[in-house]
């Protein structure tokens, strides 16, 4: 999916929408040392809360079930609500270090230790560290958004954090970096994975897998000898996925229906691996890689009913 169809899905209430919107300075140059993967996860379904054009957080944000089912803590998962708690208790304690633009380490809050999730409740409150105000709020330029469900199969550290740095180049179509440097960004302790192989087996062939099948860009891996006989450096080729969007189909519905005298439209999706037509009666959507058609007639009132019951994925749609 390209940026300008998560911009038209942002302002969606759908969960199976969330976007996570952060500045490139921390995606690229965050270290998160003391957190594990689904503290990072839980704190990206916070930040998915926020809408990033925003000037001021909101007083909380509130997560439900589902957001947590999209990152992975599913109502399967052993001991949900502890494993929660635990996660909030170690993001409000936690402070991560970032590059500032100057070059500058720096130490940042993520969220306020004033957050509630009671023990039968559905619904987590949470505050959002001022500190953050720079790099989750009137984004533009270099910044990078991608839809919350993108990560829910992500399993370690690495993986994530090799995704949001390929997906803030993406538009660029390919990344340069020294092995020394990706494994500094990938917080890979001094002294492991010496020999290239090793590191490449481990760690960067199962986190591209995983992007490849989980996410929405593709990547592949070119290795070279730079500086020595030894692969030194390497070079990610990037490309967007094109896919079916899900959002919450009410709000257009009730768009179109307000005024009777608007024509409805039609939008005619692909994926990238087949062709596949999906015609909805829909408000004209200024969506790149779909094309729109003009339809006057309405909707049979039975479809209807189904289309505004709640959230749908289009792609599931006949």
């Amino acid at each position: 999916m390209n940026d300008k169809s998560i911009d038209n899905i942002q302002n969606s209430n759908s969960d199976l929408n969330r976007v996570v919107g952060q500045s490139n300075e921390i995606v690229r140059k965050t270290f998160y040392s003391n957190l594990e993967i689904d503290d990072i996860k839980l704190f990206r379904a916070i930040i998915s809360k926020i809408n990033y054009r925003d000037s001021l957080f909101n007083d909380f944000y509130t997560l439900n079930y589902k957001e947590l089912d999209l990152i992975g803590i599913t109502k399967n998962t052993n001991r949900r609500f502890t494993k929660v708690v635990n996660s909030l208790k170690k993001l409000s304690s936690t402070f991560v270090s970032i590059v500032d633009k100057d070059g500058i380490p720096t130490e940042l809050g993520l969220i306020k230790n004033k957050f509630k999730y009671p023990k039968k409740s559905k619904q987590i409150l949470v505050e959002i560290d001022d500190d953050l105000m720079p790099y989750l709020l009137e984004l533009n330029g270099e910044y990078t958004k991608y839809q919350l469900s993108n990560i829910g199969k992500i399993k370690s550290i690495q993986q994530l954090k090799l995704y949001e740095l390929l997906r803030s180049w993406a538009k660029q179509g390919m990344y340069k970096i020294t092995l020394e440097n990706l494994k500094e960004y990938l917080e890979i302790k001094e002294g492991t994975y010496k020999i290239y192989g090793n590191f490449k087996q481990k760690i960067l062939s199962k986190s591209i897998e995983i992007i490849n099948k989980e996410t929405d860009i593709t990547v592949q891996l070119e290795e070279l000898k730079i500086k020595s006989f030894k692969i030194d450096t390497l070079i990610f080729h990037i490309e967007l996925k094109k896919q079916n969007i899900a959002f919450d189909i009410t709000e257009f519905i009730e768009k179109v229906f307000t005024d009777k005298s608007k024509n409805k439209y039609l939008i005619k999706s692909y994926t990238k691996d087949e062709e596949k037509t999906n015609y909805y009666n829909l408000e004209l959507l200024s969506l790149q890689d779909y094309q729109i058609y003009t339809f006057k007639e309405s909707l049979p009132k039975k479809a209807l009913y189904q289309l505004v019951k709640g959230q749908i994925d289009v792609s599931e749609m006949t």
